[in-house]
Order: structure tokens, then C-alpha cells, then sequence
């Protein structure tokens, strides 16, 4: 699933930004596809957004790396989802 990120600093676009989100999040077929992050969705924080912006970021591009790695079968995924999953090489021979 792709992480759509929908961000401004613009108010004048607030609605649209909504509007975007909600139209994504309603439809059955984009949102087997996409994840909507929106910062305004975030509870106030004392971090910067660049600094949030980042770790989605972050977190995304090691999974889509790390799922990579599965399909090449370099790596093994071990364990379920979420914080008990890791992943060993994977060792060719005896």
C-alpha cells in the first residue's frame, strides 16, 4: 500500500486537503491502494512537521525495502506484523 501525503501550509486549502483525504478514504478501490496522511489528523505535538514528515517517510520506504527483499528471496520475514516482525538472510545451502 502507497502512502499518499497531503500536506500545506496554505489554510486557503484546507477544505481541499479534506476533501482529498475523504474522497480517497471513501472510495473501495483507492483505498486498497492508498493510505491518506494528512498532517492536520495529527494531535498537536511538540515536533516539527519536517520531522514527522520524515519518519512516515522513513518507516515506508524500509517496509516497501524490506518486502523487496522478501520477493527477491534474499530475506525471510519471521514472526507477524508490526513491531514482532523481523526478517533473517537468507542462507543458500546447508
Amino acid at each position: 500500500m502507497e502512502q499518499l501525503f497531503i500536506s500545506s501550509v496554505q489554510k486557503e486549502l484546507q477544505e481541499e486537503r479534506v476533501a482529498v483525504r475523504d474522497f480517497v478514504q471513501d472510495n473501495d478501490l483507492l483505498r486498497q491502494f492508498f493510505h491518506v496522511f494528512l498532517f492536520e489528523d495529527l494531535p498537536p505535538a511538540d515536533r516539527r512537521a519536517d520531522d514527522v514528515y520524515l519518519d512516515e517517510v522513513a518507516k515506508r520506504t524500509a517496509h516497501r525495502d524490506l518486502s523487496d527483499l522478501v520477493e527477491k528471496d534474499l530475506f525471510i520475514k519471521v514472526g507477524k506484523r508490526g513491531r514482532g516482525a523481523f526478517y533473517k538472510l537468507k542462507r543458500n545451502g546447508p
